[in-house]
């Protein structure tokens, strides 16, 4: 852990200027987006995922030094991630995935195939020229509709004699 001239840690120093500031203590962690867990569950959160790399790694009988190979990253490093010891960042997780030959998701995922993205609302899964066509389509008066889609049926039969 990094000390200032004071013998502060980095954390304590980052509490000390919220505190400085005036603003609500957060538990500071390595993941900002882990900033308001409590400790209970980060501790679970850290043993859940270095378990699922040892998991994975040893499904594939690598090595912690095979993976320090593939990664860049200290065979230490990797031993304090999954022994919970340490939270590794999204970029430390992309780069065991890679060493593993995963996919990303593949480190939290266990199911076969790619998992179904949850519909998230207000989010589409169209392109912004599809949206942008959808509505303007939903402006239109019912024979304005009529036209485009007898105009959009001839295009995609043309399209469907090239191909």
């Amino acid at each position: 852990m990094t000390q200032d001239r004071d013998g502060r840690t980095t954390t304590s120093r980052i509490v000390a200027e919220i505190k400085a500031r005036g603003l609500p203590h957060p538990r500071v962690v390595s993941w900002g987006v882990l900033s308001r867990i409590d400790s209970f569950h980060l501790e679970a959160l850290k043993m859940e995922i270095g378990e699922r790399l040892r998991q994975l790694r040893e499904a594939r009988h690598l090595s912690q030094g095979e993976i320090q190979k593939r990664t860049g990253l200290l065979r230490c490093y990797t031993s304090r991630v999954e022994c919970g010891h340490t939270i590794p960042s999204l970029g430390t997780l992309q780069k065991m995935a890679k060493a593993l030959d995963l996919e990303f998701y593949q480190l939290f995922y266990s199911g076969s195939g790619k998992p179904i993205a949850p519909e998230v609302p207000g989010q589409s899964s169209l392109a912004r020229e599809e949206r942008k066509l959808v509505e303007m389509f939903r402006q239109m008066s019912p024979s304005d509709k009529e036209l485009v889609l007898g105009l959009a049926r001839h295009a995609t039969r043309r399209q469907r004699r090239r191909d």
